[in-house]
């Protein structure tokens, strides 16, 4: 099949969550099965860890503004770079302008596929910064060879939508008006890029079997749980690179290993780097800082937990929960706050921490568990969306009150348990556990009628 996946983020040429991770994964486990796969994702001046190799500028009748197009080969995946002064910009995301940004964009992808002589069996789309392609595949002005395609598209948050004014949204890319009523991309009197998305993708999924039923509901629906339910999901497991993944083989992590035993040397090492005490069990986070993550009941528990454990946190996020986490670092020994994101650093904490803390409010997929179980690191996890789906009590601690209690029983539960028998089990079972893409890949290919 020839498969054409879009995304706003792609790892390593951008990211800053979960979906560039799989934007890269996923399309290279499609590519290893034998299909011909061009990821498309727009051309940030912060671009890391690449320089594509300029094609042509594009042009397009109902594009504002200019766009070059580029490209690179790597692991039997073609990956397309499409950007211009829209996209020159320091960050991603978080301007006023960003439906406008990523309309040009969706506006765009036909194009470049079509310049390219790419004619998709499938687009697979991710998101809202996507989502408009889904009615611009039927009815916009596109090349007529690339309307045949079917398409996906893959929800994997779906707190954000892309809202902007209607009629904004329907003159910039030339939609119907018919498009714009409350049985299309019509929400509360605005344009929304994901329900547009729902409503005309020819298959809707999500990222995990739990996060497919509790978006439904109009508890986790963010508003579009009827939309929802009109259309179906299905929710397909991420996977992870098990290849990038690794404690046999990883280059970030002081000694190799493949079981508890071995897992020792990466534990001292991280204990020595952060200056922790080796005599207590350490449990890690490594997450964007937002209450999604569940910040509220992670500072409530804070101080209990630190009692049991050396804590270690690396991520960045709002500047409220920095603060405080440095606070805290400065009056305990046994805890480490990093600010940022530090690549290498964060595979050191996921190969030398005992347990890993995941008390989200929400979880759509959650990547940071199965990593960390491939290391065998327990997650300490709230089972909402996919961390009920991958982190069962045979191989971590789930708990499922979202409260500071709750948190902190199961943290203490968990120390209780530190060293023993059945400690030693569930890392066992962590550390086997298939969590590759190969199952998700070929799930995928079928939604693309493969």
């Amino acid at each position: 099949m020839k498969i054409a996946f879009i995304s706003s983020e792609v790892h390593p040429f951008s990211k800053s969550g979960g979906l560039a991770d799989v934007a890269s994964s996923l399309p290279i486990a499609l590519a290893k099965m034998g299909h011909e796969v061009v990821v498309v994702s727009p051309w940030y001046k912060t671009l890391k860890n690449v320089t594509p190799y300029y094609l042509w500028e594009l042009e397009a009748s109902r594009l504002s503004t200019r766009m070059g197009v580029a490209d690179t080969l790597e692991h039997g995946v073609r990956w397309v770079f499409v950007g211009g002064s829209l996209f020159d910009r320091d960050s991603y995301y978080g301007y006023s302008d960003d439906v406008y940004r990523f309309s040009q964009f969706c506006m765009a992808v036909p194009h470049v596929l079509h310049g390219l002589h790419f004619f998709p069996d499938a687009y697979h789309l991710n998101d809202w910064q996507s989502g408009l392609l889904a009615p611009l595949l039927r009815f916009g002005d596109v090349p007529e060879a690339q309307r045949h395609a079917r398409s996906v598209l893959s929800i994997h948050n779906l707190a954000f939508h892309g809202r902007w004014g209607l009629r904004d949204v329907l003159s910039w890319t030339g939609l119907p008006d018919w498009t714009g009523n409350p049985d299309g991309l019509e929400y509360n009197s605005d344009a929304n890029c994901l329900k547009a998305g729902i409503v005309y993708s020819d298959v809707v999924s999500t990222v995990s079997p739990r996060y497919a039923f509790e978006i439904t509901t109009p508890e986790g629906g963010f508003g579009l749980d009827g939309a929802l339910r009109a259309r179906g999901v299905r929710g397909i497991l991420n996977g992870i690179d098990t290849d990038y993944w690794n404690p046999s083989t990883d280059k970030y992590i002081p000694k190799h290993f493949s079981d508890l035993k071995g897992k020792q040397a990466a534990r001292e090492a991280l204990c020595r780097e952060l200056n922790l005490d080796p005599d207590r069990p350490t449990l890690s986070m490594v997450s964007r800082l937002s209450e999604q993550k569940g910040l509220s009941i992670m500072f409530g528990a804070l101080e209990e937990m630190a009692r049991d454990w050396n804590i270690v946190i690396l991520g960045s996020g709002d500047s409220g929960a920095e603060q405080g986490l440095n606070w805290f670092m400065q009056t305990r020994p046994n805890v480490h706050f990093s600010s940022g994101f530090n690549e290498s650093l964060a595979h050191r904490i996921y190969a030398g921490s005992d347990a890993f803390l995941m008390p989200s409010l929400f979880e759509p997929c959650g990547l940071s568990q199965m990593i960390s179980m491939r290391y065998g690191t327990l997650p300490i996890a709230r089972a909402v969306g996919g961390l009920a789906d991958t982190v069962p009590e045979s191989r971590g601690y789930p708990f499922w009150d979202y409260s500071d209690w709750a948190l902190a029983a199961t943290a203490r539960y968990a120390r209780s348990q530190w060293r023993s028998e059945e400690w030693e089990k569930k890392v066992n079972e962590a550390m086997r556990t298939d969590f590759s893409w190969d199952t998700a890949a070929k799930e995928y290919v079928r939604l693309y009628g493969g």
